[in-house]
């Protein structure tokens, strides 16, 4: 119905009197794709004028294309041989008819020592870089030529140098920004972190993309992996280059950092402003890896610009970000409102319903701590930090925490280290985070007491706010060296809290700078179900040669259209009334 409306509308917005099927539509995936889909209910069609309707991935407006001329007939043509598409590619644009109203770029994220970090080009010709992808931050920087003791024989690529780029800017003092000051014609700058470490950068500007790593794209060495489709969303990019680094910036996988906070310096604050996407927000999805590689190893993705659900298993439920409309320079984080926090354990923990629901129906146990809210939202509130690797929560938790532990574990809860089997793991407690819901209210065609992701009976008079649930399995850190695991949730903050990555594994989160909500979908987060041997098509038709072109690249292959297997009738497809009604 909803494929049908959305159909409806582009017809009577065309006027046109017929529509033609674009080759690559396939109404068996459509059909298939939507009756299995658990997305929100219509996901082409935004139901509050006041949210900007979200860029869905699976849109498949964009296969429709009028039809030049005046016949009665509506030609469906099948074409059997393979396309560069944006529904499989990793860094590709999505766009409904032709406009620019529904752009996004997907880009693959892989694994570091706790942390995710996805792979940029920088420079002309471009040099791929690798960095922390931080919801915590703002500024991004890495290593540059003349870095000393910066950890190159440690990260991914070699650092980053200026020379070998035509394009490349060093700021002059005139332009500083962010806060940067003037030292030997340098605008200069440093940053430090809460676990104590810290870097110093001058800024430049380049060209700047994110896309796929290295590895994925078969490439090699510095410009080795350029994707010319993601390079569509190259911008000129202020960052920083880094000349010192401290801490765990000289250890660690990824070459630097990139801050992604709601900050208006940030990746995806400029591709909105430059209009490379058409909204300001963007989604992760982590998945856990046990091994780490830096030739990269792919574990999640990232949507920019939008939000992909043919990788999510549940619905996309939304928390309020409370500082939005209220933040500052200093303060741009995405906060989320924490409303409780409960244990939960039942016999078939892996099934993605609703956890009130499977409590009456399954059986099982959960225990709500009791909690005073405004201390557990003080200070900066509770905070969504995808580059912090833990979850803290407050101090004053801890005791009822611990006491819920003993209960269902029958072992007191430690930060130390411990042997267990994957069994005992598996049978450990689920953590509940209930978040304050986007909405007061739910929308009427969805029941929150059995729909996964809401609260539901756990709170009746909150049903339908978010249920974050944090699974054993991402919250006790295995150490494959040592053979053991350390729970990796913490209750040290004084005021407030941060949901770390551990919190985000096996969910899309949506961070959404638009309309002031975060976002929760359940998702595997695999990649690599979007994409397939359709890439094959660049070395098919005329060559599939990239050309070059100034600064830019094109794709040069061919559409070509197969031979119009079936006909039907202009009347059975479109809704004349409607039609005639617009």
């Amino acid at each position: 119905n909803n494929l049908k409306q959305r159909i409806d509308n582009i017809i009577s917005f065309e006027l046109k009197p017929t529509i033609q099927l674009h080759p690559d539509f396939d109404l068996h995936r459509v059909l298939r794709d939507h009756s299995s889909s658990t997305s929100d209910p219509s996901p082409f069609i935004s139901q509050d004028t006041r949210k900007s309707e979200i860029p869905f991935a699976t849109d498949y407006s964009s296969y429709l294309q009028p039809v030049s001329n005046n016949s009665s007939e509506a030609n469906i043509s099948i074409n059997t041989q393979r396309h560069y598409s944006r529904h499989t590619d990793a860094a590709s644009a999505g766009t409904i008819l032709g406009d620019n109203d529904h752009e996004f770029q997907l880009a693959p994220l892989a694994m570091g020592y706790g942390t995710h970090y996805a792979t940029v080009y920088v420079g002309t010709p471009p040099q791929a870089q690798t960095v922390i992808v931080d919801t915590g931050s703002h500024l991004t920087a890495f290593p540059c030529a003349g870095c000393k003791n910066c950890g190159e024989e440690h990260h991914t690529d070699k650092h980053f140098h200026p020379e070998k780029s035509k394009s490349f800017e060093q700021l002059p003092c005139s332009k500083c920004v962010e806060g940067a000051h003037c030292s030997a014609d340098r605008c200069v700058f440093s940053q430090s972190y809460t676990e104590g470490s810290s870097w110093s950068a001058y800024q430049g500007t380049d060209k700047f993309f994110m896309g796929k790593s290295k590895s994925l794209a078969h490439g090699s060495d510095e410009e080795g992996g350029i994707d010319p489709i993601a390079s569509v969303y190259a911008i000129d990019f202020t960052f920083g280059c880094q000349t010192s680094e401290n801490g765990l910036f000289v250890t660690q996988l990824a070459d630097g950092i990139m801050g992604m906070s709601a900050h208006k310096s940030t990746l995806v604050q400029k591709l909105y402003d430059q209009h490379k996407i058409s909204h300001n927000m963007f989604a992760m999805c982590f998945r856990h890896s046990l091994t780490v590689s830096k030739d990269g190893v792919t574990a999640g993705l990232m949507t920019l610009g939008g939000v992909d659900p043919r990788i999510n298993s549940s619905q996309m439920n939304y928390a309020l970000d409370t500082k939005f409309g209220h933040r500052t320079t200093r303060s741009s984080w995405f906060t989320v409102y924490v409303r409780g926090v409960m244990l939960y354990s039942d016999v078939n923990p892996d099934q993605i319903r609703n956890y009130s629901d499977k409590l009456k129906t399954d059986g099982g146990k959960y225990f709500r701590m009791p909690i005073n809210e405004k201390t557990l939202n003080s200070g900066k509130g509770v905070i969504v930090d995808s580059g912090t690797t833990d979850t803290f929560l407050h101090t004053s938790l801890s005791r009822n925490f611990k006491a819920a532990w003993k209960t269902f574990t029958g072992e007191v809860f430690t930060n130390k280290e411990v042997k267990m089997t994957n069994e005992e793991i598996h049978g450990l407690p689920t953590i509940l985070i209930q978040l304050k819901a986007f909405e007061a209210r739910a929308d009427a065609s969805v029941d929150v007491f059995t729909n996964p992701g809401y609260v539901g009976a756990f709170d009746q008079i909150h049903s339908n706010d978010v249920l974050l649930a944090i699974k054993p399995e991402t919250y006790m850190d295995y150490d494959k060296d040592k053979d053991n695991y350390t729970p990796r949730v913490y209750f040290t903050e004084s005021s407030g809290g941060v949901l770390g990555a551990n919190a985000m594994v096996g969910h899309d989160v949506l961070f959404d700078g638009e309309n002031g909500r975060v976002g929760f979908a359940v998702s595997s987060c695999m990649y690599e179900d979007l994409v397939d041997d359709e890439e094959e098509a660049l070395t098919k038709g005329n060559g599939g040669e990239v050309e070059n072109e100034g600064d830019g690249m094109q794709l040069n292959v061919d559409c070509v259209l197969g031979p119009v297997i079936e006909k039907i009738e202009c009347e059975e497809t479109v809704r004349i009334d409607v039609c005639i009604m617009k």
